[in-house]
């Protein structure tokens, strides 16, 4: 099964390097708290335009852009977390986020 989600939020925290990505945490797929793999989908310009997540044969995606903004998948890392500031949302935690999917430059796909 595929669920789709919308980002409602994206900040990136120099201090860290990490790009953390809010989106709604109910759906037909359930997100639970913690890490696993991903798969970061990114444009030709290395901009993260989503992130795939896959549990147990199940598939959640969060985008930030269209699916046609899409050039390649790169593997790695999240952790997922209650959003602190917004009830009922988590976030993904994406780390080395600078190198990994620009996340220190502003992402055209989410504004």
């Amino acid at each position: 099964m595929l669920d789709e989600r919308r980002a409602t939020s994206v900040a990136y925290d120099r201090s860290t390097n990490t790009l953390r990505v809010t989106f709604e945490r109910s759906g037909p797929v359930e997100v639970s708290p913690g890490a696993r793999r991903a798969g970061f989908l990114v444009d030709a310009r290395g901009f993260l335009v989503g992130v795939d997540l896959v549990r147990n044969g199940s598939r959640v995606v969060v985008m930030l852009g269209g699916h046609e903004h899409v050039e390649r998948v790169v593997d790695g890392d999240v952790t997922v977390v209650p959003a602190l500031s917004r009830q009922g949302e988590v976030e993904l935690h994406i780390g080395e986020a600078h190198t990994r999917v620009r996340g220190g430059d502003a992402n055209p796909y989410f504004r």
